[in-house]
């Protein structure tokens, strides 16, 4: 097969743990838990190819989810923090008022 051949993935056993009970949890963000889910599918000895195609991401994917959880560890699955201004919400039914020069 061509294309780069990955290393064996391991995830830590603590880590298990934490990454079963995110998929678990009927609360979690779909994209928080696919994460996890290819971490685990991945440490479980699945191929790339596979993970990639039951989870429906591509295969760049679930590499560069790999190669973070091996950076940052099991925060990782977390998106990171966004620069810039945050959001700002006004209360419900209030809208900012515009004086007309009319």
């Amino acid at each position: 097969m061509r294309g780069r051949y990955p290393a064996e993935f391991v995830v830590k056993i603590e880590h298990l743990e934490i990454l079963q009970a995110i998929v678990r949890d009927g609360h979690t963000e779909q994209r928080i838990a696919r994460r996890a889910r290819i971490l685990l599918m991945r440490a479980g000895g699945e191929r790339v190819e596979t993970v990639a195609e039951q989870v429906g991401q591509d295969t760049a994917t679930v590499f560069r989810v790999c190669q973070r959880y091996h950076d940052r560890g099991v925060e990782a699955i977390y998106d990171a923090v966004r620069s810039g201004r945050p959001r700002v919400f006004s209360p419900f039914g209030t809208r900012p008022h515009r004086k007309s020069g009319l």
